[in-house]
């Protein structure tokens, strides 16, 4: 009989969501009852719950430079929109007609508007359900 390579059983289990005692017993050609009874000994199940939190910062962290890049890019382009704006009101010479007029507020409420809605999104939570019991995580 083969010995069954315990460390890769193990590391398979902690790192894939749709592992199962049962389906690597098979796969490997184990007692399922031993493989059980190890993981239990060897913590697994914490060593897999560890993983997973992992795994979820490392995404929350990817997630939230996404955000801030997003918003850093919104913010710039209201900025260029309100220096354009800014411009076009400051300057004497140049005649605005009702419907620019009507453009520029419209442009003007928009970008605040924008500003707005980014300060009151500046905390974002996300629940995360593994199993039964679910995670709250902020971002």
């Amino acid at each position: 009989m083969v010995s069954a390579d315990w460390n890769t059983i193990k590391a398979e289990y902690i790192t894939d969501d749709t592992s199962s005692y049962r389906k690597l017993a098979q796969k490997y050609g184990v007692s399922r009852a031993t493989l059980e009874h190890r993981a239990k000994v060897e913590g697994w199940s914490d060593s897999k719950r560890q993983h997973k939190g992992k795994v979820m910062a490392e995404t929350l962290k990817n997630v939230k430079k996404e955000e801030v890049n997003r918003v850093t890019r919104l913010l710039s382009v209201s900025d260029k929109l309100l220096s354009r704006i800014e411009k076009i009101v400051a300057d004497d010479d140049c005649e605005i007609s009702p419907a620019t007029i009507d453009i520029l507020a419209k442009s003007l409420k928009n970008i605040k508007e924008v500003q707005r809605n980014e300060k009151e999104d500046e905390r974002t939570q996300i629940k995360v359900i593994f199993g039964d019991s679910g995670e709250d995580y902020s971002i």
